[in-house]
């Protein structure tokens, strides 16, 4: 039967040089782990702020494009050029939003 290695060898000082010139990563400590999952949680929040301010910016802009669009419809003084690229804007807007639902 073969002799078990011995891996007393690590323990070294220059073994563990030498471990950590070719890219030897050593374990966290606890508080380093925490500490990485604190930056990791913030950075999630920050991505979840930012993905909702834009989405809340993109409804309130479309919200005031179908509003004056409306206005232009309905205000009888408005001409019928008005009233027909305000029309092909609301549209054009429906279209969109339908059509991003019935895609895959």
């Amino acid at each position: 039967m073969a002799p078990i290695p011995s891996f007393d060898f690590v323990a070294t000082n220059q073994n563990l040089k030498l471990l950590e010139s070719a890219n030897y990563k050593r374990p966290l400590t606890q508080d380093e782990r925490k500490t990485k999952n604190k930056i990791a949680e913030w950075s999630a929040k920050g991505e979840l702020i930012k993905d909702m301010a834009m989405l809340v910016s993109k409804i309130v802009l479309i919200g005031v494009v179908v509003c004056i669009c409306v206005f232009l419809i309905t205000n009888p003084s408005a001409s019928v050029d008005d009233k027909k690229w305000a029309t092909t804007i609301i549209g054009t807007i429906i279209g969109y939003l339908i059509g991003k639902e019935q895609k895959p």
